[in-house]
């Protein structure tokens, strides 16, 4: 058989001043602290719906919606 080629030499590591060096300026941070005044949005949200529209607590009774089946369609129909 043919004799194993050897692997070629690894490449050196890049010395001092090797490489090309770029100046890449850091986006300016702000402190989290800073963060509700640098913000444009309103404090208060405006109604809009009527406080008489609305449901009072307790009004309403939220429920659990029941299983069904993936085969199922609303018509009670198996689906092909």
């Amino acid at each position: 058989s043919a004799p194993a080629i050897p692997p070629p030499p690894e490449a050196p590591f890049p010395g001092p001043g090797a490489y090309e060096l770029r100046d890449y300026k850091e986006i300016e941070k702000k402190y989290m602290s800073s963060a509700a005044f640098v913000s444009s949005t309103s404090r208060w949200a405006i109604e809009s719906t009527p406080s008489a529209e609305r449901p009072g607590p307790g009004s309403y009774t939220p429920r659990v919606p029941t299983k069904q089946s993936f085969n199922f369609n609303f018509e009670r129909k198996w689906i092909s």
